[in-house]
């Protein structure tokens, strides 16, 4: 079974150690990236990679689950379990009888039946216009997963995860087919005995993007979503009662006509005002353009606008991990070609964290940041115990180094 040979202690109730200092700051201590052993993992073949981590065994050890889309009809995924010396062992064939799937352009790791186990839900897509199904990977005790198909058809190029009905069951926004038929965009409802009901909605869903914010003091959903197509409006927050009927739409227009689309949100508390804004993901139109990163701010009272942009960084992947580290809070946007970005919020205001050290780190193993010829083709980081790490993909080879 193929393994890394890095530490990726990713602890939820210990604290991140070591790794500091500002973008272009070295890190604390000497580190050196280190590959995976065994490249026998068919996940390569997949186009598009996309990333969740998480306990998935409950040895209190961060877990991670790499998966996508290949537009061919069959996907790959590695399940990866990490080792009491940080190491983590592919396996993927022992845990869940074999590593294909229809594909998926998000994965989320989340306990959808309280039974104290994690399990793994990924949202149909394969190519985002091509449908698959959806599929949910039930944890169990034994550490094994069990697959549980789902039957509608989905394209799901945005998905995310909100108890949207306020009754402590995690439920999924979802896209459906890619016909611009918003019958088949809607959620799941989760009922917590391991069924979802599916219900079509043209507000409340996830589109080509997805994020929700509950309004503590009204009980409002303000859900963001890209490419809705909902004439006029194709990027709209919706706002919603607690009964999910729709209270009005706030369009959110691209503030540069190069963009193609959202192809990402993630909710964060920007300028420390207490509320929680949105940070939208934008492809750009043509190849080589640089993609775009928006800031919406909330004003409360269902509110919300354009801020500023955080940056220009090309942007191919709606792939965003978020954590906390030492009280402080980071986000990470996947991309390719070296233009990942890693923000540190601290003191309500976003700072570029640590950007000399994944280049450095391609660079030296051969790849060519900067340069579109895809040598560095995806990444995530991690927290550790040590610190946090990165996990790049590099000429085909998965590398970790701590920042």
């Amino acid at each position: 079974m193929p393994k890394i040979c890095c530490l990726l202690v990713c602890l939820a109730l210990v604290a991140c150690g070591g790794g500091g200092g500002s973008s272009g700051t070295p890190a604390s201590s000497a580190s050196i990236a280190v590959k995976i052993i065994n490249q026998g993992t068919a996940i390569h073949n997949n186009k598009v990679k996309n990333y969740a981590v998480g306990d998935l065994n409950n040895d209190g050890l961060d877990d991670v689950v790499i998966g996508g889309w290949s537009g061919s009809g069959t996907s790959y995924l590695a399940i990866m379990i990490q080792n009491s010396n940080g190491t983590l062992t592919e396996r993927t064939t022992e845990l869940l009888g074999g590593n294909s799937y229809p594909g998926s352009g998000h994965i989320f790791i989340w306990d959808f039946d309280h039974d104290g186990h994690a399990d793994i839900w990924l949202p149909g897509a394969d190519d985002f216009v091509s449908s698959s199904n959806s599929l949910m990977l039930w944890g169990s005790a034994a550490g094994t997963f069990s697959k549980q198909t789902f039957s509608e058809s989905m394209s799901s190029a945005g998905a995310c995860l909100f108890d949207l009905n306020n009754d402590g069951n995690m439920d999924m926004l979802v896209r459906g087919t890619y016909n611009r038929n918003t019958n088949t965009y809607g959620y799941y409802l989760n009922q917590g005995n391991r069924t979802f009901t599916f219900v079509a909605d043209q507000y409340v869903n996830g589109a080509s993007a997805c994020a929700v914010i509950r309004d503590s003091t009204t009980g409002h959903l303000a859900a963001m979503q890209g490419g809705n197509s909902r004439g006029a409006t194709t990027d709209a927050i919706s706002i919603v009662d607690a009964n999910l009927g729709l209270i009005k739409l706030i369009p959110v227009p691209r503030q540069d006509n190069a963009m193609a689309g959202m192809i990402g949100v993630v909710t964060a508390d920007v300028n420390g005002d207490g509320l929680l804004d949105f940070i939208t993901l934008y492809e750009a139109s043509s190849a080589g353009l640089p993609g775009r990163k928006e800031v919406w701010l909330n004003q409360g009272s269902d509110n919300f606008s354009y801020a500023y942009a955080l940056d220009t960084a090309y942007n191919s992947n709606g792939d965003i991990v978020n954590f906390v580290c030492q009280g402080i809070q980071y986000y990470f946007f996947n991309g390719p070609n070296g233009d990942a970005t890693f923000y540190q919020l601290a003191n309500g205001v976003l700072n570029l964290y640590q950007r000399d050290t994944f280049l450095s780190m391609a660079r030296l193993l051969g790849a060519n940041p900067g340069v579109k010829d895809w040598s560095v083709f995806s990444a995530t980081v991690y927290r550790g115990s040590e610190g946090i790490y990165i996990l790049q993909e590099l000429k085909s080879i998965y590398y970790t180094q701590k920042l």
